[in-house]
C-alpha cells in the first residue's frame, strides 16, 4: 500500500513516523526482491555473453571449413547487448525518498519493469542462440564429411611429365556478365574441378579458401577476402596424387560477392608462376585425368 503524504499529515509526528518506518519497510522489501532478481538475470546475462563467445568460435571454424554462416554470423552480431543500467532508476528511487515513500515505490516499480523486459529479450535471445547452435553443428559435421570424402577419393595413377594429349575443347555458350562482378579473362587451357583448401598469402594478407577448379596455369580461389589484380601471392594446397605443393602466382582476376547470384562464389583468379618440372608434372597428370569444365566461369 502507497504511503499517502496528505493522509499522513494529520497524525502526530511519532504516529507519522510509524506510517512512513512502515512504507519504507515494505519499499525496502520490494527492493531486496528486485536486486535478487536484478543479480540472478545479470548472471543470465553473462551465460549468454559466454555463449556468444563460444558460438563464434564455432561460426570461425565452420567458416574455415568452406562454410556458408553468415546468416548466422548476423544473428549471433545482433545478440551482443549493452549491459543492464539500473543506476538512473536507483538514483531516482534515493532521491524520491526524501520527499515521499511512494515516489520511491513508483520509482521501484519502473526497475521491476525494466527487469521483466530485459528478462524478456535475453529468453528470447537464448533460445535463438540454441536453434543456431544446433544449426552451426550440422554445418560444421557437414562441411567434415565433405572434407573427409574428399581426401578419400581415389588417387591418379602416376604419368610421366610428357603432356598427354588434351580431350576436344568443349566451346561453352556465352555467359552475359553479372552486375558488380569482376570478368575473368578467357582460358586457353583445360580446367577441371578440384576441390581443395588452400591457404594463400601475400607481403601483407594471409587467409584460407577453397578451390573448385585448377588448371595447368592457375586455379580459383574462392574466398570472400579479396586482393588487388596484379598481387604476388604464394599458394599451398593438395591434389590426389600430387602430395601438397607450393607455388608462387599473381592475381589477375577478382570476383566480388553478388547477392543476385548467390550460386557464384566470390573469389580471385591466380596464375601460377614460375613451375617446377615436378609440379607441372603432378598438375597436368590431375587435370588429364578429370573432365574438362564445360563452362569454365
Amino acid at each position: 500500500m502507497a504511503f499517502r503524504s496528505q493522509a499522513a499529515a494529520g497524525l502526530p509526528p511519532r504516529d507519522r513516523e510509524q506510517e512512513l518506518l512502515r512504507a519504507e519497510q515494505e519499499v525496502q522489501s520490494l527492493e531486496t526482491q528486485l536486486a535478487t532478481e536484478i543479480a540472478r538475470v545479470q548472471g543470465l546475462a553473462q551465460q549468454l555473453h559466454s555463449r556468444v563467445t563460444e558460438l563464434t568460435a564455432s561460426i570461425e571454424r565452420a567458416d574455415g571449413l568452406g562454410a556458408d554462416v553468415s546468416g548466422v554470423r548476423a544473428r549471433i552480431e545482433g545478440f551482443q547487448m549493452e549491459p543492464l543500467d539500473i543506476g538512473r532508476l536507483q538514483e531516482k528511487s534515493l532521491q524520491a525518498r526524501a520527499e515521499a515513500v511512494s515516489a520511491r515505490k513508483k520509482a521501484a516499480d519502473g526497475v521491476k519493469q525494466g527487469v521483466e523486459g530485459f528478462q524478456t529479450r535475453l529468453r528470447a535471445a537464448s533460445q535463438q542462440m540454441e536453434r543456431d547452435a544446433g544449426a552451426l553443428a550440422q554445418l560444421e559435421t557437414d562441411a567434415r564429411a565433405a572434407a573427409s570424402r574428399r581426401a578419400e577419393e581415389p588417387k591418379a595413377a602416376p604419368v610421366a611429365p610428357v603432356r598427354a594429349p588434351l580431350a576436344p575443347k568443349v566451346v561453352a555458350p556465352p555467359r552475359l556478365p553479372v552486375a558488380g562482378v569482376a570478368a575473368a579473362p578467357r582460358r586457353d587451357q583445360q580446367r577441371v574441378q578440384m576441390q581443395a583448401v588452400v591457404d594463400l598469402s601475400s607481403d601483407s594478407n594471409f587467409f584460407t579458401g577453397f578451390s573448385t577448379n585448377i588448371s595447368e596455369g592457375g586455379l580459383f580461389v574462392a574466398t570472400i577476402h579479396s586482393l588487388p589484380r596484379g598481387t604476388p601471392v604464394e599458394l599451398v594446397f593438395s591434389i590426389p596424387g600430387g602430395g601438397k605443393i607450393n607455388v608462387r602466382g599473381v592475381v589477375r582476376w577478382t570476383r566480388e560477392v553478388n547477392d543476385k547470384e548467390p550460386s557464384i562464389f566470390p573469389g580471385v583468379g591466380v596464375q601460377f608462376l614460375d613451375l617446377s618440372p615436378e609440379t607441372v608434372a603432378a598438375i597436368s597428370g590431375f587435370v588429364t585425368s578429370r573432365e574438362p569444365l564445360f563452362f569454365p566461369d
